[in-house]
């Protein structure tokens, strides 16, 4: 009984591991007037390294990114569409629970603002 007691004392006073997470945004075609942007929310209470990477449908690097966001800070980038459908990874040791990730596209528009045209979670 004590030695199972121990054991149990031990356990519990390791400290918690976050495992590490990749979620993936569905592909999204972006013409060359367009932009992708790869995006993160950190929702933990803790800092949160974050490596973005956008890929191309065919699973071609186009870029990537690491970040540390601070609780409630966003990251990413957006780079130039290239008339072809590209999709974000999103890496991260923490639970998938604690971000909110999407990919968006959206183009200039001629009043100097940006207009989105899609936006769709990681997951």
């Amino acid at each position: 009984m004590h030695a199972r007691l121990v054991a149990a004392a031990l356990v519990a006073a390791l400290p918690a591991f976050a495992h590490a997470t990749d979620l993936y945004s569905p592909s999204l075609p972006a013409d060359s007037s367009q932009f992708l942007e790869c995006r993160l929310l950190n929702v933990s209470g803790a800092p949160l390294d974050v490596t973005f990477t956008a890929f191309m449908s065919n699973g071609v690097l186009v870029t990537n990114s690491l970040q540390t966001l601070a609780p409630g800070e966003s990251g990413g980038f957006s780079i130039s569409g290239s008339n072809a459908a590209m999709y974000c990874k999103f890496s991260f040791k923490a639970k998938a629970a604690e971000v909110r990730a999407s990919i968006d596209i959206f183009e200039p528009t001629s009043a100097g603002g940006f207009k989105i045209f899609n936006a769709l979670s990681a997951y």
